[in-house]
């Protein structure tokens, strides 16, 4: 949108599912005072949801409902003041925390819908998704059951890149959500070249000039000269040297139970994990709650929480709100960058 200086960017924030702790831990955080007053936030969901869990949290929070043509007149974010663009909700609606629904799914894919329109119209500069349920987008019919690949296909992107973003570490997975005896099938020198060159826009985005990225490799001890498989060759050093001629400053392929210590360490900027697990469980193990995701390639910036609905809780009141305060931070600064 504006490029000037003076202009406070506005972030779009989807309730998630209705069924899950997704309206909670908006409340949570925009009503503390963890968020400060650089941007403007639109919350894209049901005001009368919104207003019930604050009543129920015990939270003081002024929910405002505004309609699409007023959005433009949102003020900064102030703590304890919400903004709600309402979204067109089943008739009869009954909903229950913690059990997902077509109609909790149909509610969810609402919100996703709805807030991408506004980025890719231009009327917002970010997006933030707090958590849904892949059930429930299939009970509601949807094909794409996942934020990443939905938001791919309403944008018309060819290809998306998913990222982890905490103090402690910053991950690009080269493949997403596939089986795991579909890795290797799925590893080509090309598509790891694009979770490399994805990597590199990640370290810029986090304001490192030249950013040094950790490559792991896909087998035991980076394949061990071959001895435990020969991807590392066939494919990891291919890319590498691609990515190498391009001027990425790339190291590996390195043993996968040591290459997320050295960039804990800050001997690398970002590291790349060649499927979902290798990344997400030592992202988790040091950052739950307190890191983000970023979906690189989208033509608008997206953000989101690093956890799931977690029905097991939700309506408790005990949700921690801090992965969605780190999203909406994140967001902001990459708008700012």
């Amino acid at each position: 949108m504006a490029a000037n200086s003076n202009y406070t960017p506005l972030l779009v924030v989807t309730m998630g599912d209705p069924a899950g702790i997704g309206p909670e831990i908006i409340i949570k955080a925009l009503s503390g005072g963890d968020l400060d007053n650089t941007a403007r936030l639109l919350v894209v969901g049901i005001t009368s949801m919104l207003r019930e869990t604050a009543f129920s949290l015990n939270l003081p929070v002024k929910i405002h409902a505004v309609t699409p043509q007023t959005i433009h007149r949102l003020p900064r974010h102030s703590p304890g003041t919400m903004f709600v663009l309402d979204v067109e909700t089943p008739a009869g609606l009954s909903l229950t925390p913690g059990t997902v629904s077509g109609a909790t799914g149909t509610i969810a894919a609402a919100c996703i819908e709805q807030s991408a329109r506004l980025c890719l119209n231009q009327e917002a500069d970010a997006l933030v998704t707090a958590p849904i349920s892949k059930h429930a987008l299939h009970l509601a019919g949807l094909k794409e059951t996942a934020h990443t690949e939905r938001l791919q296909t309403l944008s018309k992107t060819d290809s998306v890149e998913m990222a982890f973003v905490s103090d402690d570490l910053r991950v690009v997975l080269a493949t997403r959500h596939i089986p795991l005896s579909s890795i290797t099938r799925a590893l080509t020198a090309a598509r790891v070249l694009e979770a490399l060159r994805a990597a590199h826009h990640l370290g810029i985005l986090l304001d490192k000039q030249e950013p040094a990225i950790g490559l792991c490799g896909v087998n035991p001890h980076a394949g061990e000269e071959g001895m435990m498989g020969n991807e590392e060759e066939t494919v990891l050093i291919p890319a590498i040297e691609l990515a190498h001629r391009e001027g990425l400053r790339v190291s590996g392929p390195l043993p996968p139970d040591t290459a997320f210590i050295q960039t804990a360490r800050e001997e690398f900027d970002v590291v790349v994990a060649l499927y979902h697990d290798q990344g997400l469980i030592p992202f988790k193990m040091l950052s739950f709650g307190r890191g983000a995701q970023i979906t690189l390639g989208l033509p608008f910036v997206r953000t989101s929480v690093d956890h799931g609905v977690a029905l097991d809780i939700a309506g408790r009141g005990v949700a921690e709100p801090g992965s969605l305060v780190t999203a909406v931070r994140l967001a902001a600064a990459c708008i700012r960058r």
